[in-house]
């Protein structure tokens, strides 16, 4: 209906339900652009692993992301808020089923643990 044509509520910036996440955000994440209550859930924590014999602090991230390939996801690295790049030495920890077409993924990485701050970049595969 008119909704689909109204970028206000079904642009990918727009936010119908106002908790704060794009739809393209709840899209990606697997929450649901029209209730509030469905959050984009993901979590960070500095954990000691070892990985290749040597123990060292890594940053995970555990996030809930979509099976098909309608969106890419990247870990982004600042140690300024304005500087962005892509974080390196991402590794995908474990992967379980979420619901239909989704998975929880956590992620270890070991560049970011000495950042400031980090995003997820989302994009359409092919807008």
């Amino acid at each position: 209906g008119a909704e689909l044509t109204d970028e206000s509520v079904s642009g990918f910036d727009a936010d119908p339900d106002q908790d704060g996440a794009s739809n393209l955000a709840e899209f990606a994440f697997g929450a649901n652009p029209k209730d509030a209550k469905s959050a984009v859930s993901t979590a960070a924590e500095m954990q000691a692993l070892t990985v290749e014999g040597s123990l060292a602090d890594y940053l995970t991230l555990t996030i809930t992301q979509r099976t098909d390939s309608a969106v890419t996801y990247t870990l982004e690295s600042s140690g300024d808020l304005q500087t962005w790049q892509t974080a390196p030495d991402i590794v995908e920890m474990e992967s379980q089923a979420a619901g239909a077409g989704l998975r929880t993924v956590t992620y270890r990485t070991s560049a970011s643990a000495g950042s400031s701050y980090v995003r997820w970049r989302v994009e359409l595969a092919n807008p």
